[in-house]
């Protein structure tokens, strides 16, 4: 059997609340050959989701292109929901 090819992650770090009256905004983005996508989400203080959303992007996009499309497109909904 072959070693895996990237390394393996011990610890995972689990999502964590904001303090009340803070909102949190997570964002995380995927590359593939002629593809990009992502995701957004929205939480209080309580855990409760305000909102978010996910969509894919055709063309060839570095990971670092992705990630900027993703924190954009957080803002955006950041901006849509009245969170900021």
């Amino acid at each position: 059997m072959n070693p895996p090819i990237l390394a393996q992650i011990g610890d995972t770090k689990k999502w964590e609340r904001p303090s009340k009256g803070i909102f949190k905004i997570n964002f995380e983005a995927t590359v593939n050959d002629n593809r990009m996508g992502y995701g957004v989400i929205i939480r209080d203080g309580d855990g409760f989701v305000l909102g978010g959303g996910e969509d894919f992007n055709e063309g060839r996009f570095s990971v670092l292109e992705a990630e900027c499309i993703a924190l954009e497109r957080s803002i955006e909904v950041a901006d849509k929901f009245w969170v900021m």
